[in-house]
């Protein structure tokens, strides 16, 4: 059987896939979920990296779990939060943390993170259709019809890209509700003179000059 790398997010965290991938050699980074967390790791000991940044690893085993795994954790100081410590104001570190379950060798928490963050863009695209086209929240009682309305969103989604892609990279990287709320989403009114059709914008309008130069470039890219 060929080797793999699973790499997922927290809704894979579970003790029964764990077992599947050691037991066919496999390699595995998954984000942790537990309710008990962030208890657990502010119980551990934080080796410092940066003056934000520390890490750790330990090794535990989840309700249910035939065996113990290793975690590795990354620590960030978010922010310094003034608290009230016996009638004297002192600033304390606000944190955000990052937990990993892992059997992969010579790689220390921090470089684990990092690529974790660098997993498929295609959960991006997923989550882009889902909520800024509203793929996932289009329901019926018809099978095909919610279907008929699913690939309509990932049409639509795919046409903005390929449109921003070929018109502007800066503009290709936004998000697609950012970009509909400049350009689809623009104050202004579509005005048929002659055989030109024309958007007229406000004077005030801080994007008209964006506008204009984003619909020349995907006019010349689109037609040339």
């Amino acid at each position: 059987m060929e080797k793999v790398f699973f790499r997922a997010d927290s809704g894979f965290f579970n003790g029964g896939l764990f077992d599947l991938l050691e037991e066919g050699k496999h390699e595995y980074l998954v984000k942790v979920k537990l309710k008990n967390l962030k208890d657990l790791l502010a119980g551990q000991t934080w080796q410092p990296v940066d003056p934000r940044t520390a890490t750790c690893r330990f090794i535990h085993q989840c309700s249910g779990w035939r065996n113990p795994r290793m975690f590795y954790a990354v620590r960030i100081i978010k922010q310094m939060v003034e608290v009230d410590y016996f009638g004297e104001k002192q600033f304390v570190p606000e944190y955000e943390y990052f937990c990993y379950c892992s059997n992969l060798k010579g790689l220390d928490a921090l470089q684990l993170h990092t690529l974790y963050g660098s997993r498929s863009e295609s959960e991006n695209w997923i989550e882009q259709t889902k909520n800024s086209l509203c793929a996932g929240k289009t329901i019926t009682h018809d099978f095909w019809v919610n279907d008929i309305l699913w690939q309509l969103s990932s049409f639509a989604y795919s046409l903005s890209v390929l449109m921003r892609y070929r018109g502007d990279f800066w503009v290709w990287r936004q998000e697609h509700s950012t970009f509909r709320e400049w350009f689809i989403r623009v104050p202004g009114k579509v005005v048929k003179s002659g055989r030109q059709v024309t958007v007229k914008m406000p004077k005030e309008y801080y994007r008209k000059a964006g506008w204009r130069d984003f619909e020349q470039r995907i006019t010349t890219t689109m037609t040339g």
